[in-house]
């Protein structure tokens, strides 16, 4: 009895441990704004500038005549995560945590 509690508490420790790895995304460096409103916005993620140890990468800029940021966030396999664009820089922090995390 005493065997098979302990396994469930192992396999209950183990899936909640794998629960918490957050996704980790790059933010080239440079881009000190956008990695702080990341932050900021979305506790979901991690987010780092050493490319291997990430996730996902994130393509980030502002369109001045436009006057808006525009994103597109990759997998590390190259893959399209998501894209868009936004007025504000918070707002498009928003937009990259929805394609980074799962629903």
């Amino acid at each position: 009895m005493r065997k098979i509690a302990l396994t469930a508490l192992l396999c209950i420790w183990s899936l909640s441990a794998s629960a918490q790895k957050k996704p980790v995304l790059v933010v080239p460096l440079g881009q000190a704004e956008f990695a702080y409103n990341l932050v900021k916005e979305c506790p979901a993620i991690d987010v780092t500038w050493i490319q291997e140890k990430a996730d996902y990468i994130v393509s980030w800029g502002i369109n001045e005549k436009e006057n808006r940021n525009d994103w597109v966030v990759y997998a590390m396999d190259g893959k399209v995560v998501g894209s868009g664009e936004t007025m504000r820089v918070s707002a498009a922090a928003r937009d990259i945590c929805r394609a980074i995390v799962p629903k």
